[in-house]
């Protein structure tokens, strides 16, 4: 067992962060025939900041992943914390590139990811919820 820290502050959730991110959702259920109509808007309260972690991977060679809201305002948490075994923060990965609405539930129970020693596979969804799998290369030797 270990004890990982990272001193950061918490994204706010601005105006247009905070639409994008309802209208997202929206459209993910709708999408996934999940409804409409009575939509999250009015179910979710106003949250003031994201939380600190959205998602958590441990890879193949040890390494923990930790998905993350940017101050990107997209509405969708769109960045990655990258731990080595030894709990050394090594950066932030912006993945995916481009987040769409359906990136959503990336690399959740819904669309789950796996990341091995060279590759990042993800399961992206489009707008009319048709699935792809994406791979992304990963050089762990500081290139």
């Amino acid at each position: 067992m270990r004890i990982i820290r990272r001193t950061t502050e918490p994204p706010p959730v601005t105006d247009k962060a905070w639409d994008a991110e309802l209208e997202n959702l929206e459209q993910v259920l709708e999408a996934r025939s999940l409804g409409r109509g009575t939509g999250p808007r009015g179910e979710r309260p106003r949250r003031t900041a994201y939380p600190a972690i959205e998602g958590i991977i441990v890879d193949t060679e040890g390494y923990l992943w930790i998905r993350e809201w940017s101050e990107s305002e997209s509405g969708i948490p769109d960045q990655w914390s990258v731990f080595d075994p030894e709990g050394v923060w090594l950066g932030v990965l912006p993945v995916p590139p481009n987040p769409q609405p359906m990136d959503f539930f990336l690399c959740t129970l819904f669309d789950p990811c796996w990341v091995g020693k060279e590759f990042l596979l993800m399961i992206r969804r489009d707008e009319l919820a048709v699935e792809r799998v994406e791979g992304y290369r990963i050089r762990r030797d500081g290139r």
